[in-house]
């Protein structure tokens, strides 16, 4: 630690010139940050004592070129700009000790970058974790006083004076802490996981990158696979994308069976930092302007068994709230409109993402970009994104409220990210869309309803009694299986019996399609298609016409409209004889309960009414008109014309 003291006056400012970095590129925190100083008052030669607060910067990922004292309760604090880039000023994270309980300071970033939103972060060595600064004590203005440059202040009361305290634009993610999370996950060996060292950088760290996938997929020659690929944190300054890449990498490794099925059919590869110098040193490019992310673009796309579809490249925003993303602009309508799938996939996904801000654009500025430069590199049918996220929070479209991110925030943001794979590549047809099965949940669910039904023998024989009329009907048929039947594909719907009091000694069998299993039911893998019903409003007018009034329903119509064979195993449903048996039925009709049944049953009633027009064109016209699902409502003026439409 040394010891100093400003030769000009309290109240007054030095000049602002920053320390400046020349020769080799700089292999340490202390060569680049100011070294940890002891800030006195002028004329102050005396040891230190409390209150006279102690800067440091001199660790991993820490920056702050200067400090200067204003007054015991003011500071400036310059922020060193990036090696390749030096208006480029935003990331700061120091450490100040040496305090008095209550003090009270007010510190300056001065030169920060223009139109910041952010909330800064702190901690303490008694309070471990990270939290941010109320809203109320962080001001960010343009200041005069500093050649109209833009300034961050905060004011700050330490309450505990053997603490120290870490102050940090937003919350760090270092390269060792990365190392140390990787390393984690190589331990466990897992057989979908791998590893390898890319290349070393110029201070020989290690540029990992990360392949997900199934081992089979992983063989050559086998078959085309297809692949996706993300990089992150090519900026050092934007620790929250690391955050939203760890959230991406730790649910794709998970047991979750969509972070399965990815594995299954996807391949990714992963590099969670693209510029590992940068991040230990916080300073973009050590390099000569070396930019890593266009140089990586044969490594994301060399394999000719792997079909890359997705490339995104995920960054922080200083200036805009929530996640968002940024795409490119095609010639090619369908390749440009394909694009706008999985933003809006996404918000469907997380509450925190914003289509407002997602945007497409080919900006002169961000030519040099990975979702610009690979985006004319890679085969045409390759989508390439941006994924930003916020360094401050996130509004819902349910409350205008900002809601300041955290640690578990961002890396729940990248966990939805995975999920929106699944999600973009069933959509597209990449992944089939598979509902998962359990024999054993549906019996034990049809043993529990077998044992409700012994406590009533005559609602348990007119139970059966319907089962074996509709496999009469042929409504059903039993399937053949034995204990080595796989039943991977389809659906074993649960059912109920209901009765209707209005209608004493009646039953009828319900399946139930709304029933989940792995979170999942029947009606979510089912599609709605246009309502075909006729409005009720007009078809009760018409009823009021006429002097005679007809009715009519159709009994049991579901069942009566066929389900095609390749489907009747998504309506399966058990039942258990008398002598314990499993018995598996297959519904050859459409249930009760499923979403899809009602559009199917009146597409088909009117459908046959159409095929009839011609040999009975008034009751054609009726039953198109004149039916509400399976009842009709139906007036004539006289008899005859009654007579007519029945016979």
């Amino acid at each position: 630690m040394s010891a100093s003291s400003s030769s000009s006056k309290p109240g007054s400012r030095p000049p602002t010139n920053s320390k400046q970095v020349g020769g080799l590129p700089p292999t340490t925190p202390a060569e680049l940050n100011a070294p940890q100083t002891t800030h006195m008052p002028p004329g102050y030669s005396n040891k230190p004592k409390r209150g006279h607060l102690i800067f440091d910067a001199c660790f991993e990922s820490g920056n702050i070129g200067r400090v200067d004292y204003i007054s015991d309760f003011e500071y400036d604090l310059f922020i060193r700009p990036d090696t390749c880039n030096p208006k480029f000023r935003v990331w700061f994270n120091f450490t100040v000790e040496n305090t008095v309980e209550g003090q009270r300071v007010i510190f300056n970033i001065e030169r920060v970058g223009a139109d910041l939103c952010s909330d800064l972060c702190n901690k303490t060595t008694s309070r471990p974790k990270w939290q941010r600064l109320p809203t109320k004590n962080v001001y960010y203005y343009k200041c005069p006083d500093h050649h109209k440059n833009y300034v961050m202040s905060f004011a700050f009361c330490f309450d505990r004076q053997k603490d120290i305290y870490q102050f940090a634009y937003c919350f760090p993610y270092t390269y060792s802490r990365l190392q140390a999370h990787l390393d984690s996950i190589e331990k466990k060996k897992y057989s979908f996981f791998k590893r390898e060292n890319l290349t070393s950088t110029v201070q020989q760290r290690r540029l990992d990158l990360l392949t997900i996938s199934n081992e089979e997929n992983l063989d050559p020659g086998k078959r085309q696979k297809v692949g996706s690929r993300v990089t992150s944190r090519v900026h050092p300054g934007e620790s929250p994308a690391s955050f939203v890449c760890q959230g991406l990498i730790d649910f794709l490794i998970s047991n979750q069976p969509e972070a399965q099925i990815l594995r299954q059919y996807i391949v990714f590869k992963i590099i969670p930092m693209l510029n590992p110098d940068g991040v230990y040193l916080e300073t973009t490019v050590i390099t000569d302007g070396f930019d890593p992310q266009p140089s990586l673009g044969n490594h994301l796309d060399s394999n000719e068994d792997v079909n890359v579809q997705m490339y995104c490249d995920i960054h922080a925003h200083s200036t805009l709230m929530n996640g968002f993303m940024y795409g490119n602009i095609f010639e090619d309508t369908n390749r440009f409109e394909k694009q706008a799938v999985f933003p809006r996939l996404m918000s469907n996904n997380c509450d925190d993402f914003s289509m407002a801000n997602t945007n497409f654009n080919r900006d002169v500025v961000k030519a040099g970009t990975g979702r610009r430069y690979l985006g004319g590199a890679m085969n045409e049918d390759a989508l390439c994104y941006t994924l930003e996220v916020s360094f401050y929070g996130y509004m819902t479209s349910t409350s205008s409220q900002v809601t300041p991110y955290t640690e578990e925030s961002y890396i729940k943001l990248g966990r939805n990210f995975g999920k929106t794979f699944l999600d973009y590549y069933r959509l597209t047809g990449v992944i089939p869309e598979k509902i998962p099965t359990s024999l054993a949940m549906k019996n034990g669910n049809v043993n529990r309803r077998k044992r409700l039904l012994e406590k009533d023998p005559e609602l348990k024989a007119k139970y059966r009694e319907s089962i074996e009329k509709e496999l009469s009907k042929s409504y059903n048929q039993k399937v053949r299986w034995d204990e080595s039947t796989s039943f991977e594909k389809g659906w074993f719907a649960p059912h109920h019996p209901v009765i209707n009091p209005n209608k004493p000694g009646k039953m009828r069998r319900v399946c139930n399609a709304a029933s989940r299993y792995k979170r999942k039911p029947l009606n979510d893998a089912l599609h709605i298609r246009p309502d075909l019903l006729k409005n009720l409003m007009g078809i009760l007018f018409r009823f009021r016409q006429g002097r005679i009034a007809i009715t009519a329903d159709i009994e049991k119509i579901f069942l009566q409209v066929e389900v095609t064979e390749e489907d009747r195993k998504y309506l399966r449903f058990l039942w258990i004889d008398d002598n314990g048996a499993v018995i598996i039925y297959e519904n050859n009709s459409h249930i009760v309960g499923a979403k899809s049944s009602p559009t199917c049953a009146v597409f088909c009633l009117q459908q046959c009414a159409k095929d009839s027009a011609q040999l009975h064109p008034s009751a054609s016209e009726n039953v198109v008109n004149n039916f509400y699902m399976y009842d009709m409502l139906l007036s004539v003026n006289t008899f005859e014309d009654a007579q007519m439409l029945y016979t």
